[in-house]
């Protein structure tokens, strides 16, 4: 096993950033991860986790928790807006793509990478803001808010949708696209209206109604929990991007009153659904589609920094970004460090796939915001089904099928 007895710096303690820390650590490599927020238990809400993703986790010597804290999904039972069943449509088997599709809440995945990051010997620091970046031909030099310094050979940034590696590597503040959406998610734990709808643990009901879809599952594995937890999402339309501030300010009953409203006349259960909400968790939906290119001599960005996806097409985004990770330190462990050739073959390798995704994701995104009559709303409808019965399954889950180990392996 080679060593590098220089540090590999990265930003960012997000799902990229860890996985791309614990396999840099298990080839020997010294690593540190600088996080800008304190740690914190509130990481939003669920996650649905396709083949392609747990493949990376396996990979990272964590799947098997991930799967057992979270549960399997087989099905997405797709019904329109007046509970007229549709089609059901396959999320993913394992018999088909060697593993299976898991929903599990966020912040327990996160956690489970955490600790197997630390348990590894990886170091992560809490609350370093990055202020600046400055390289020389020998190393990358970062300096924080609190006043500290750090240098190391390599810098790779995971620090998000508005990161500021990005900008140091473009040379502009290069700003996401706002879609014209908001997200809405909201967690029940009403226990008698969840006995009482009796919901299949594997399956994942969708709403599809004129302007915008509503969706609902567990967040929690209810063979594994007593009271588990049920929890929906939707989008609707916000002309205007809401800033931090204006999001923070937003009261649950003024979030429940204003997603409520935007169903009226919906299926049961959707209205009983909003109605018992007991937390909800809101955001702008933005991305990045592509950027003109991923690094600068000795830095690069991966996962949302370099392609962030809204949830539009397969909830891509934190699959791609684990992609991304592996793929990056497995290149660093192949070339020992040698940043002139990982980073142009990881663009090349990475950049095709990702701008296909975001760009699909982007333009069912826009689909998603055109006011349907009754008579193309049944037409859309049907030709919806239509599709999914026609297709086959590797062909409408293309990409979910993406293995990461064997492609890396065609050039290792």
């Amino acid at each position: 096993m080679r060593s590098n007895t220089q540090d590999i710096l990265i930003i960012g303690s997000g799902f990229a950033g860890l996985i791309a820390g614990i396999i840099l650590k298990k080839s020997n490599f010294h690593v540190k991860i600088f996080e800008a927020n304190p740690k914190r238990e509130d990481l939003g809400d669920r996650i649905t986790l396709f083949p392609n993703a747990i493949k990376v986790l396996r990979l990272a010597g964590v799947a098997d928790q991930v799967i057992n804290e979270g549960y399997v999904i087989e099905i997405g039972k797709m019904q329109d807006n007046s509970g007229r069943h549709m089609v059901n449509r396959s999320m993913g088997k394992k018999s088909i793509y060697g593993e299976p599709t898991v929903t599990c809440r966020r912040v327990k995945v996160h956690e489970i990478l955490y600790k197997k990051a630390l348990d590894i010997g990886v170091e992560i620091q809490h609350e370093k803001k990055l202020t600046d970046i400055i390289e020389d031909e020998h190393e990358v030099k970062l300096k924080f808010e609190d006043g500290s310094k750090y240098s190391g050979s390599l810098l790779i940034g995971c620090d998000g949708i508005n990161s500021f590696v990005r900008r140091s590597i473009l040379n502009y503040d290069f700003k996401p696209k706002y879609s014209g959406l908001m997200y809405f998610g909201g967690f029940v734990e009403n226990q008698d209206l969840i006995k009482k709808l009796n919901l299949n643990h594997k399956t994942h009901y969708i709403t599809i109604g004129p302007t915008n879809f509503f969706s609902y599952c567990y967040v929690d594995n209810p063979e594994k929990y007593k009271n588990p937890t049920l929890m929906w999402n939707c989008y609707l339309r916000e002309p205007k991007r809401l800033t931090k501030a204006e999001l923070g300010s937003l009261k649950l009953s003024q979030l429940i009153e204003k997603v409520n409203n935007a169903h009226k006349g919906w299926h049961y259960p959707i209205e009983d659904l909003i109605l018992n909400s007991v937390k909800l968790s809101k955001g702008n939906i933005s991305d990045v589609v592509e950027i003109d290119n991923w690094h600068k001599d000795r830095v690069i960005v991966i996962g949302d920094a370099a392609h962030a996806m809204n949830p539009f097409f397969g909830g891509q985004g934190a699959g791609t970004a684990m992609e991304d990770a592996y793929m990056l330190a497995k290149l660093i462990e192949k070339y020992n460090g040698d940043y002139k050739l990982v980073f142009p073959t990881l663009e090349k390798l990475r950049k095709p796939r990702t701008t296909k995704i975001a760009r699909r994701a982007r333009k069912n995104c826009e689909k998603s915001t055109v006011q349907y009559n009754d008579f193309t709303l049944k037409l859309r409808n049907i030709a919806f089904s239509l599709l999914t019965f026609l297709t086959p399954e590797r062909k409408l889950n293309e990409f979910i099928s993406f293995d990461v180990e064997k492609e890396i392996n065609k050039i290792i």
